[in-house]
């Protein structure tokens, strides 16, 4: 069976509002964003339609995971907030804590993470992830393979 390297991308767009905690400036007040994403992975040689389907009903790689995770929640620095007015905002609003202030650098080292658990680091060549804040601001996370297991961030 032949086997094949695979380029796989996506784009598209979420709406979330967060707060910056401990950032001295305007974004420490809670605002929103529509922000814009873009996800290439490429994989390495060694997938055939069998190894495809036997990992998840023929979807190497399942995208919606992106919108999913942000799209139209409160997102939050864990622990930014008390317990109290924790658990009032989660009776009001989808939450999503995250181990670091919410930043487009934070969401983009996410969904990068999130790619390499649900695919295998090792079956990845080259993963691009970019997050725009906004038509200005853009967060450029790339990981390249070099030689065997070997990786480096650029």
């Amino acid at each position: 069976m032949e086997k094949r390297k695979m380029r796989l991308q996506t784009s598209g767009f979420f709406a979330t509002a967060h707060f910056l905690s401990k950032y001295d400036g305007a974004c420490s007040n809670i605002h929103g964003h529509t922000y814009a994403y873009y996800v290439c992975i490429d994989t390495i040689n060694g997938y055939d339609n069998k190894k495809i389907n036997e990992l998840n009903n023929g979807i190497l790689f399942d995208f919606s995971f992106i919108k999913k995770m942000f799209d139209h929640k409160l997102i939050i620095e864990k622990g930014s907030i008390t317990p109290i007015i924790m658990d009032n905002l989660n009776n009001l609003f989808t939450v999503l804590e995250m181990e670091d202030n919410p930043t487009a650098e934070n969401m983009a080292f996410l969904i990068k993470r999130k790619i390499y658990e649900q695919i295998g680091i090792k079956n990845i060549d080259n993963c691009v992830v970019r997050v725009w804040e906004d038509v200005k601001s853009l967060i450029d996370q790339k990981v390249l393979q070099r030689g065997e297991g070997e990786f480096i961030e650029v």
